[in-house]
């Protein structure tokens, strides 16, 4: 059953193959959904465009590198002129340097960080808010499954405060008819997989810290949790956090 045909939704960071953003992607495509899928060059936004042939649907590939209010507003507008509608907004992108404790953290670290997180995702929920309120549409915004773990001070503040901003959207907006929830995921991307392959031990150590012993497989779970969040079953479904990370912030 194609559950989301019909409706456009913007996908922030899924042009990339193996990550995220494209896992949902996919998914999305998959029941039916038209895309438009940004990212900061056309080089990384070649694999999303493949998923139009794949699936049927329309898929609008666009390079927004510095996703401010300026940019945002104007992606929109070709989003609205090319697919004719936004009903949903995905926010996968989320950049921050991690690994780094905190003490030696740089203040342009913690900047970036902010800028391309919850700067950007309040950017492109403001953007998208007067389609989304037409059209009683959804947010998903994700998360970093390993908030507040040691090293992770940049990352961590970046996650915060997009919860706190989606929080207060799912607050501000449930009574127009637009659901906000979050992700928050550990996921088999290309990334693990790289390091699965050139640091096996850093691997192994990183899935005993999971209780289940898996990663969230990315189309299959992410991007299909993404698809029931935007579906007729969650239109109740609003200021959530679903957590997809095999109970790894329980500790193992």
């Amino acid at each position: 059953m194609r559950e989301l045909e019909g409706k456009v939704v913007i996908v922030t960071g899924g042009g990339k193959a193996r990550s995220i953003g494209y896992g949902v992607a996919r998914a999305l495509a998959r029941h039916g959904a038209s895309l438009a899928v940004t990212g900061p060059s056309k080089g990384k936004l070649t694999a999303a465009k493949e998923l139009e042939g794949e699936f049927g649907v329309k898929v609008l590939p666009l390079k927004v590198e510095h996703p401010d209010e300026k940019s945002t507003v104007e992606a929109l507008a070709q989003v609205v002129e090319r697919l004719g509608r936004v009903d949903a907004l995905v926010n996968c992108a989320l950049v921050a340097k991690n690994g780094t404790p905190l003490a030696r953290v740089k203040s342009s670290e913690l900047s970036t960080a902010l800028e391309y997180g919850p700067v950007a995702v309040q950017a492109w929920m403001k953007a998208a808010y007067p389609h989304l309120r037409d059209a009683k549409g959804s947010v998903v915004n994700f998360l970093p499954a390993s908030e507040g773990h040691a090293s992770t001070g940049v990352l961590s503040a970046a996650g915060a405060a997009v919860a706190a901003l989606s929080t207060v959207a799912a607050k501000e907006w449930a009574a127009e008819g637009i659901t906000v929830n979050m992700v928050r995921v550990l996921a088999r991307t290309a990334q693990l997989e790289r390091l699965e392959q050139e640091f096996p031990a850093d691997y192994e150590a990183a899935l005993a810290s999971v209780p289940t012993g898996r990663f969230s497989e990315v189309e299959d779970e992410v991007g299909e949790t993404c698809a029931y969040l935007l579906g007729s079953a969650a239109r109740n479904v609003t200021g959530q956090t679903i957590a997809l990370d095999g109970g790894f912030r329980l500790g193992a």
